[in-house]
């Protein structure tokens, strides 16, 4: 198929400081984020994509944007071309994931699949997915909605995770599964004192504890660790041991951050051969974003008889919230699932492009 136009716009969205984002140490309940949006046209097909990385710095998706625009008209042969592209011409992880969707979506609408097919040839088509939770009530709320898992925000207070953790698991019960995430703010030296100390309350497993998680991974813990963060800074020497690691669950993927699809279903295919686990989750993107994540969730879940959830269940940034999305991820319209959506591609309409300002 022949690539005929290129083009791209910044919105700007007042994100929630939570996660990762924790660190910039600003003090305010929200940050403002570029989101990048990149429109792809191939006659009368048109794909999305987005790039909205954690960072402050710019993302470069219109750098390597207005590069393909001087290549224009340019043959898109296959699927896998379109990561190659990206590859090529983006400097950074979330610009790669912009412009490979983009493409991708384009092909798919072109060739009437969805994403996630590019991916895998039969993805999942009902999948559960995790809500973060950060009291007793939002659980108590979350389970009620539909939710089965639960993700749990943990931070340098032992006493008080211990104390709500505790709660939560009171509240909601032993058949909902319980995941934390302290996004690196344990020291290293308390992380296996700190996990003893909850282990009592059953956990699928905790993410990223504090920095170099990795060294902690063939130690004999009650709570397996799982990667986020931390995977791109792994080297190649080193990842094959992390891969043994007997303490490793698994790998948290955040496409956005590991470049795009292409090495986040790579990343995922390695941790099944090696007998781990993987889920997809979003980095607070917008829309485009987040419905491309869902597409690879889909798909990572093909790769496992008993796929667990992904992490795509409650995404503030979706809210209008200092910016109004005009589109929807059709994915996640059934709290505590990922489904199919309509249509081909990721889902998210190509109307929805002029009023991204909205």
């Amino acid at each position: 198929m022949l690539i005929d136009s290129m083009q791209s716009v910044t919105v700007h969205v007042a994100t929630p400081t939570i996660g990762p984002a924790v660190r910039r140490a600003t003090g305010q309940a929200t940050w403002l984020r570029a989101h990048d949006v990149v429109r792809v046209t191939s006659g009368s097909y048109c794909g999305l994509g987005e790039a909205a990385p954690l960072q402050d710095a710019a993302t470069g998706a219109a750098t390597a944007v207005v590069t393909l625009q001087a290549a224009l008209p340019f043959e898109l042969e296959g699927p896998s071309r379109a990561y190659l592209l990206a590859n090529g011409v983006a400097d950074s992880a979330a610009s790669r994931f912009a412009l490979e969707t983009a493409l991708l979506d384009c092909w798919c609408q072109a060739h009437q699949v969805a994403l996630a097919n590019v991916l895998v040839t039969t993805p999942v088509a009902d999948l559960a997915t995790a809500a973060v939770v950060a009291s007793v009530t939002e659980a108590v709320a979350s389970v009620a909605a539909g939710f089965t898992t639960l993700k749990l925000k943990l931070s340098r207070d032992a006493d008080a995770d211990l104390v709500k953790a505790t709660a939560i698991r009171e509240a909601v019960g032993d058949t909902i599964r319980l995941r934390g995430d302290a996004n690196q703010t344990w020291e290293l030296h308390e992380t296996p004192r700190r996990l003893r100390a909850l282990a009592h309350l059953g956990w699928e497993f905790i993410e990223e504890p504090c920095p170099d998680t990795a060294k902690l991974l063939h130690m004999d813990l009650p709570i397996a660790l799982a990667l986020d963060e931390s995977l791109p800074m792994i080297s190649p020497a080193q990842f094959n041991d992390v891969l043994r690691a007997r303490n490793l669950w698994g790998f948290v993927l955040k496409p956005t951050l590991l470049g795009g699809l292409l090495p986040t279903f790579g990343l995922a295919n390695t941790a099944a051969r090696a007998g781990k686990h993987a889920v997809v989750t979003h980095a607070l993107e917008g829309p485009v974003g987040t419905a491309a994540c869902a597409e690879a969730a889909r798909a990572v879940a093909a790769l496992f008889d008993q796929p667990v959830a992904a992490g795509l269940g409650n995404n503030p940034t979706l809210t209008p919230h200092g910016a109004a999305w005009t589109a929807h991820v059709q994915q996640l319209a059934t709290p505590g699932h990922v489904r199919t959506a309509a249509g081909f591609g990721h889902g998210v309409t190509a109307p929805a492009w002029p009023q991204l300002l909205a």
